[in-house]
Order: C-alpha cells, then sequence, then structure tokens
C-alpha cells in the first residue's frame, strides 16, 4: 500500500512539473520549440496533410515528390493541431502524459523482473527526470511516442496473461507494424522481438510458433499498404527514407550541387535552427543518387574496418548524451531550455558532460551486472537475452547522426538491466557492510551437509547465497511472505503449511525461527510435510543482537534446542555452536553501533583479531584451569535433526 501511494504521488508529481516546464519553454521562449530540423520537417508535413491534402515536405509550388517518411507521427501531429490552432503545444501535453504513463509501466515490469519495490520507484523517477528524456518531451519529436509503443508491447508480454492466444498475437503484430511506421530504426527491433514471443511462455512450442506466425502475418499486413504506396513513388519495397528521395541537405550555395541532382529544387534555411548555412534541394533524383553511392561504397567496402570502427564508436553511442551534446545537429536542443535561465558557460558545460559520463557509466556497470545476473538466471535468462540483443543492436549497429534518438525507446530495456543489477549490488553491498561473524560460521557449517531430492526452504529466499554452500543435487522451493524473496510459495509461516505429508526429502529453517511467534506450531508442520528419515536443518541465533525481519521474538539455547526438537518429533544428530568464544560476542555487539565504513573495515582487520584473541582466551583459562567453554558464548547454533 506504502509503495503505490509513493508511486502515484511519483506519477502525479512529474505530470505536474512536465506540464509547468513545458508552459515555461513555451511562454519564455515559444520560437525554441521545434526549430531543429527534424521537428521542423515534421511540422511542415502536418500542415501540408492539413492544408493540401498531401504527405510533403516541399512548400506548396513544389509539393512534388511525396514524403516517404513514415506516417505515423505527422499524422498524430496534424491531428493535435486541429485542437491547439497549430502551436505544436497539445502534442506536447500529449507526450508528458505518456511520459507518466510510460513511468508505471516502467514500475511493473521492474516489478516483474523481480527489482524490490525501493530500487524499482527510485529507478522509475530516475527515468521520468532524466534530462534527454524530459528534453525531447518538450518538442514535437517521436522518441516519446516510440518509447510508449515499445513500453506496450514489452508489458504485453511481460504483464498479465501475456501474448498467450491468437487475438492478444494478432494484437502485438498490429502494434509492432505501427512501432515501425512511427519510427523506421525499430525495423532492426523486429527480430528480437518476435524471438521474446517464442521464448516467453510454459505452453508448448507448437502454440508459440503459432502465435509468432500470428504477430509477423499481421505486423507485414500492417506494413504492406505503406510499402505498396512507396514502391509506387520509387520502385522500391523501402519503409522510409529520411530525405534521400525527398531532398538533398548541402552547405553553402545552391550552385555547388550537380543539376542533374536539383530539379525541381527549393532551398529554405532555418533560422535559429542548428545551421543557417544548410540548404535543403527537393528532387525525385536524389534518391536513385543515393542508391548508387551505397552500391559504391559496398563494392569497395572494408568490411573489417567497417566493423571495427563501429566497435570503437559503440562506447561513444552511451557517455555524454544526456546532459548535453555538443554536436553541431544537438546543440540547439540544450539551448531551448537553459537559455532563457542560464548564460552560456563552457566551464558550466563541460562539468555536466563530466558528470553525465560518470552517470552513465555507472549506469552501463549496472547494466552489465543485472545481464549477467539474469544470465545465470535459467529461469530468466531467455527472457532478457532478446531485450540485451536489442541494447547491443541498437548501440553498436547506430551512426552517428542518430545516436540519442535511437537510444531514447530503449531506455525500459536498459532501465530492466539496471535495475536488476543495482539491486542485486546493493544486497551484496548489505552483506558486506554488514558482515556478521554468525553468517561466516553459519556457512562454514552448512558447508559440510549434504542434500538431495526435493527441499523445502521455509521462510527463505529463492535466491539465497546460503543455498549455495550445501552439497549434494537438490531443488528447493522458498517458502516466505516476502516479495522481495521471490519466493516460489507466498505463505504466512505463522499458518499451518499448504503442502502434503512427507511431500519433501529435507526441509530448511535457516534463521527462521526467532521471527515466528507460533514456533511450536512451525516445526511440528515442518515435521508433518518431511519424509519419515528425512532430514531438518535449523540455524537460529543465540548471543545475537534483536533483528526484526518484521519481528524478532525468540533466542534458543542448547537446552532449548534439543527439548523443542523432541517435543516436534525430530531426533537431533548434531548440534554446531557458532562462534569462537566470548571476545567474538563482543565483536558482534559493538559491530551493530559501528558506522559502515568502519563495521566494512574492522570485518577484514578486527575480525581476526577476535578470532586470534579467543584463541589465547581458550587456552590461557585451560593453563589457569579456570572453567571455561566457548561454546557457552555462542552466537547461534546449527541443528542437524532427523524425523523420527
Amino acid at each position: 500500500m506504502r509503495t503505490q501511494t509513493l508511486l502515484k504521488s511519483l506519477l502525479l508529481f512529474a505530470l505536474v512539473v512536465h506540464i509547468l516546464s513545458a508552459v515555461a519553454v513555451f511562454a519564455l521562449k515559444p520560437e525554441s520549440i521545434s526549430t531543429t530540423p527534424d521537428p521542423l520537417d515534421y511540422r511542415l508535413a502536418a500542415l501540408n496533410m492539413l492544408d493540401y491534402h498531401i504527405f510533403s515536405l516541399a512548400p506548396p509550388s513544389y509539393h512534388a515528390p511525396q514524403l516517404l517518411r513514415t506516417p505515423i507521427y505527422p499524422g498524430l501531429l496534424a491531428g493535435t493541431y486541429l485542437i491547439d490552432g497549430r502551436t505544436g503545444f497539445v502534442m506536447i501535453l500529449l507526450q508528458s502524459l505518456l511520459l507518466v504513463i510510460m513511468g508505471w509501466l516502467l514500475f511493473k515490469l521492474l516489478r516483474a523482473f523481480q527489482v524490490s519495490e525501493n530500487v524499482a520507484l527510485f529507478l522509475t523517477a530516475f527515468y521520468l527526470f532524466e534530462p534527454l528524456q524530459w528534453l525531447y518531451t518538450l518538442q514535437t519529436m517521436t522518441e516519446t511516442v516510440a518509447s510508449f509503443l515499445m513500453l506496450l508491447l514489452l508489458a504485453g508480454v511481460f504483464l498479465g496473461k501475456g501474448i498467450w492466444n491468437i487475438p492478444s498475437a494478432a494484437l502485438f503484430g498490429v502494434g509492432l507494424g505501427i512501432l515501425v511506421l512511427e519510427k523506421p530504426s525499430a525495423t532492426m527491433w523486429v527480430p528480437f522481438l518476435l524471438v521474446l514471443i517464442l521464448v516467453v511462455g510454459s505452453d508448448v512450442w507448437r502454440a508459440r510458433l503459432v502465435r509468432a506466425g500470428v504477430v509477423v502475418l499481421f505486423f507485414l499486413a500492417t506494413l504492406s499498404p505503406w510499402m505498396i504506396r512507396n514502391h509506387a513513388l520509387t520502385g522500391h519495397y523501402i519503409v522510409s527514407s529520411s530525405g534521400p528521395y525527398n531532398f538533398i541537405a548541402f552547405a553553402g550555395t545552391p550552385e555547388t550541387v550537380p543539376l542533374e541532382y536539383s530539379l525541381p529544387v527549393t532551398h529554405v534555411t532555418y533560422n535559429g535552427g542548428h545551421s543557417n548555412e544548410t540548404w535543403y534541394a527537393y528532387t525525385t533524383n536524389a534518391y536513385p543518387m543515393l542508391l548508387a553511392t551505397q552500391h559504391n561504397l559496398l563494392e569497395h567496402a572494408d568490411y573489417i574496418s567497417l566493423i571495427t570502427q563501429q566497435v570503437v564508436l559503440a562506447p561513444s553511442v552511451w557517455f555524454g548524451n544526456t546532459v548535453l551534446q555538443h554536436q553541431e545537429s544537438y546543440g540547439h536542443e540544450y539551448a531551448m531550455i537553459s537559455d532563457f535561465v542560464l548564460h552560456p558557460n563552457s566551464l558550466r558545460d563541460g562539468l555536466l558532460n563530466v558528470a553525465d559520463t560518470v552517470i552513465w557509466a555507472i549506469l552501463l556497470l549496472f547494466l552489465l551486472v543485472g545481464t549477467g545476473v539474469l544470465m545465470r538466471n535459467p529461469a530468466r535468462r531467455w527472457y532478457f537475452l532478446p531485450l540485451f540483443g536489442i541494447w547491443l543492436a541498437t548501440v553498436c549497429i547506430n551512426l552517428r547522426a542518430s545516436w540519442v534518438r535511437v537510444l531514447l525507446p530503449i531506455y525500459p530495456i536498459i532501465f530492466i538491466g539496471v535495475g536488476v543489477g543495482l539491486d542485486f549490488l546493493l544486497k551484496k553491498m548489505r552483506t558486506l557492510s554488514s558482515p556478521s561473524l554468525l553468517r561466516r560460521a553459519e556457512h562454514n557449517a552448512l558447508s559440510t551437509i549434504e542434500l538431495s531430492g526435493k527441499v523445502v526452504d521455509l521462510g527463505g529466499d529463492s535466491h539465497g547465497e546460503y543455498l549455495t554452500y550445501f552439497k549434494g543435487d537438490f531443488t528447493s522451493t522458498a517458502v516466505n511472505m516476502d516479495t522481495d524473496t521471490a519466493p516460489k510459495v507466498f505463505h504466512d509461516l505463522e499458518k499451518p503449511l499448504p503442502f502434503k505429508d512427507g511431500a519433501f526429502d529435507h526441509a530448511l529453517l535457516i534463521n527462521v525461527l526467532e521471527h515466528i511467534f507460533n514456533h511450536r506450531q512451525l516445526l511440528s508442520e515442518t515435521v508433518r510435510i518431511v519424509k519419515p528419515k528425512g532430514s531438518v536443518i535449523i540455524a537460529v541465533p543465540f548471543l545475537f543482537p534483536i533483528h526484526p525481519s518484521p519481528n524478532d521474538y525468540w533466542r534458543y539455547s542448547k537446552q532449548t534446542l534439543e527439548k523443542e526438537c523432541a517435543h516436534a518429533g525430530l531426533t537431533i544428530t548434531k548440534i554446531v555452536p557458532l562462534g569462537t568464544g566470548v571476545f567474538s560476542v563482543r565483536y558482534v555487539l559493538l559491530d551493530r553501533l559501528m558506522p559502515t565504513p568502519i563495521r566494512f573495515a574492522a570485518y577484514y582487520t578486527l575480525r581476526y583479531a577476535t578470532v586470534w584473541l579467543d584463541r589465547l582466551f581458550t587456552t590461557s583459562a585451560r593453563i589457569l584451569k579456570k572453567r571455561y567453554d566457548p561454546s557457552e558464548y555462542a552466537l547461534g547454533y546449527i541443528v542437524h535433526a532427523q524425523r523420527n
């Protein structure tokens, strides 16, 4: 309930902030909205659709040739012009609303990948206010809509029932076609999304192949009318041409363009755009010229050099694109937001670029860690592998001219990997920053125990580190009421267990009993679901600080454990006291009072001193014939018991 309240508050706050920022930019510097080349092209196309019923970028006197750029975004923009008097403001408000919906979908996807609620909330907030994302919602651009469509497709796969029947597969295929018609570069993602449909699901492969076939059929049906129309214009079944068929761009004056490529021709300058010296020549001959140039390049291409260059450039796709982009074509976009607040400052801009690079380098680390974690998990490996393929294809295939804009729609995929990696590292840091002599001693004791067959891990974690210490080949079923532990069975251990008698070969109660008020019932239920002669492994703290999770009720001495196990119908085969003596107890008690950096340092220094002091104290007591038994100062116990 608390998380849902925080999420709703975050989404509402983001919506208000984005709308206010749009109003502020429009009020203070309205000429900055959509004055970079692509947004202006979209506006020209939308206005020509409304005023002249033709899909073209050229002014009325040069309406031929028609535009090959995909139609979804210009059509959507033209629709908003019918509402707002053609200012573009309604489109910007719509993009702000879409961004907030995307934040909600991203949170749900992160939770579907078992990212903890706190990390999911943090990354959702980062996504909503990430500078480049924010910037592009303040322009009439395609990126927000493409991101929204991508998130809808991912939600269709991972949320709810997924792509599990023919109607949903048909809808997915149409959505995939609309994504490509909105952003043609999405074509490179289509094969990976088809693989995703095949690998996600639990039914037979034949049913998955049928659904994938339906997706492909409806995807092609959505694209076909547009491609047939383009074939009629160019003789080629192309999805999109961002310009070559329609115009060529050049610097200088129209006289620099060969005459055969400039009929019919007009030229415009973008005053206030990224360059006042760029002219556009609209021509039907430019597309064949481009094809001839491409064929010539491919005939003489050094493919090893091309691949090497792409690999070398790939890191640059990631770094330095969020706050500032000093490439000429992106310089104006930064000025759009900052000029009415701050004056240009090279030192400030340089520092922002450095900060931006550091932030994305850290996120890249989290992404790679998260990818590694998901690859190690057989249940999730094939769910994320196609998504990681989308990221690799986008980073390594991209050309310089479209780095930032092609990367934006796959932010959700990046954030899923980042979320898994960040969550994993935070859990590891909690283990490292709160080192425990008890936990170390437990792991040493567990490493001597061998398990086999079916094991129920009561109060356990599906990814619990302690499971890796047991010997033998076994499968574990985690039972817990904490969703962050990703249990296979969600259940309150204060209540009778939902399993048949003798359902498991072994049972684990690792640091659980002290948190269960009705611990005798749990012990009795544990014995019931274990087969005769099956083992029950119990780990409990003794001389150890209170640690509510959510409550901490009990401490068990050796005698108490013997009595409780006998009462439940267990025969103890071994009890292992944990810890080295009185100094280890003092260390553990003081450990809770130390700041995290000191605790971390102490674990790798004072811990060894504690062990040696306990050994020295035990030896001295023996020499002096003083009564001292280190086991009486146990931090906890490991009990190995067997069902009668």
